[in-house]
């Protein structure tokens, strides 16, 4: 705006954006649809308030992100993951460390509900709470090796004797207190050497294992408190166990296909050596079907 001597609302239009865009080419492409998103909240807000007439960031167009899939881990890497968390220099940090990645690895949690996961959402050996992100409900029954690990958790320093948190000491803020999460889980990946570790890779694990296991897309984003959509965008990965279920589905409905032979004296088919046939191959016209012999 300073540079375009533009003083008044009503003086933004497209092309001041589009200007302002090109600007911005240097970042990349998620940055540049969070930044689009941003101007298009601002210009609505604008809009609503009656300072300008429309909402001209409503017609630029999103860029289109690359695609980042992410691997789930596989057991020789959660191995390696577990093993390094026994790395961490002090025994407190040793058990708090272990007990956020089994919470990582077998409810899907991110971070920060792990990190500011309170006692009283744990009762029976369930778990239940509201996602932080967008406050769906979670609830599921623990592994006994995950409730083992939260029990023998050393009260938060500085929490006092009865900290609701099972990692939280209460005092902190609660951005510090992910920040520093995420440091220790950098630090743990680093040592077990597996590559291109983050947290977000404990989410892809569970429902990729879930969907291993036949379990519909609806259950998969009830578990991981996600819609849908989003479930089948971002969390569905080729396992070979799925691929084997996709394979006797198929074989189900399809038989077996063999090759037959059309004899040589067939009018007008005397060069056609092989062909497949209808219930044992793809179907060749209907003139064909009354001249193949298998």
């Amino acid at each position: 705006c300073k540079e375009n001597g533009c003083r008044e609302m009503g003086k933004l239009g497209l092309q001041e954006l589009q200007e302002f865009r090109r600007s911005r080419a240097h970042v990349k492409a998620r940055t540049s649809i969070v930044e689009l998103q941003a101007l298009r909240t601002f210009f609505g807000f604008c809009e609503a308030m009656n300072w300008i007439r429309g909402n001209p960031a409503k017609m630029i167009s999103t860029p289109r992100a690359p695609t980042s899939e992410a691997v789930p881990f596989t057991p020789m890497e959660m191995t390696a993951i577990m093993w390094a968390c026994n790395e961490v220099k002090t025994d407190y940090a040793q058990k708090r460390t272990l007990a956020m990645v089994l919470l990582m690895r077998h409810t899907g949690l991110r971070v920060g509900d792990v990190l500011m996961l309170r006692r009283d959402r744990i009762k029976d050996g369930r778990i239940t709470l509201y996602t932080q992100k967008n406050s769906r409900p979670v609830t599921m029954a623990l592994p006994v090796d995950v409730l083992a690990a939260l029990a023998s958790l050393p009260e938060p320093l500085g929490g006092g004797l009865e900290c609701p948190y099972y990692f939280y000491n209460g005092k902190s803020t609660q951005r510090n207190m992910v920040y520093r999460g995420h440091r220790i889980l950098h630090s743990v990946f680093q040592k077990s050497g597996v590559k291109k570790a983050h947290s977000h890779r404990f989410r892809h694990t569970l429902a990729s294992a879930m969907a291993a296991k036949g379990h519909d897309i609806r259950t998969i984003a009830d578990t991981l408190g996600i819609s849908i959509h989003v479930a089948e965008k971002h969390y569905i990965h080729w396992t070979e166990q799925r691929q084997a279920r996709i394979d006797e589905a198929i074989e189900s409905i399809n038989p077996r296909y063999k090759t037959v032979t059309i004899s040589e004296t067939t009018p007008k088919h005397n060069k056609l050596k092989d062909i497949l046939a209808e219930r044992v191959g793809f179907e060749p016209t209907t003139q064909l079907l009354g001249r193949v012999t298998a």
